[in-house]
């Protein structure tokens, strides 16, 4: 599950981080790999990948959903539990496709693909413990991260769960 954490963290700064600066003039590792944003004649932006860029995310994100597979593994599951587990990082797997589908670039549209990538990628890690935990706590754990999520969304952005940064 740490090495899980890890990896999602990773995700989070290097790919979410950036692409949600992407219309900012800053450093940024996936500009650098060739991901970007241009302007058309009409002021729409678009977004655009290269293949190390497109790998590097990806990469990022399957060795997040083999690290959660291991964990759940190691506690010898359920049939129901390992078609959660699988299920959740399908979700995250797809979402990540949403996140860096290239065409045009709607920041706001991106920010909601990033908060749910990062919601749904913790709720597939904490999965793996449930068997330690029980449905009941995995639940409360749940629970409590998405009150924490929209209470702290709230008080800064002042809206709940899509940060407005």
């Amino acid at each position: 599950m740490t090495a899980a954490y890890f990896a999602h963290h990773s995700y989070q700064i290097a790919i979410s981080g950036d692409l949600k600066d992407m219309e900012q003039d800053e450093a940024s590792l996936i500009q650098t790999m060739g991901m970007e944003s241009s302007t058309n004649g009409d002021g729409i932006v678009y977004f655009s990948t290269s293949g190390i860029s497109l790998v590097f995310a990806y990469a990022l994100t399957i060795v997040q959903c083999f690290c959660v597979l291991y964990a759940v593994f190691l506690t010898s599951p359920s049939t129901v539990e390992v078609i959660v587990t699988a299920a959740l990082l399908a979700i995250v797997v797809a979402i990540t496709d949403e996140m860096l589908k290239q065409g045009r670039f709607l920041r706001s549209r991106r920010l909601k693909w990033i908060s749910l990538k990062e919601f749904v990628g913790y709720t597939a890690i904490h999965f793996a413990a449930v068997t330690t935990l029980s449905y009941w706590l995995y639940g409360l754990v749940v629970l409590s991260m998405v009150v924490y999520l929209a209470s702290t969304s709230k008080f800064i952005w002042g809206t709940y769960l899509v940060p407005q940064v």
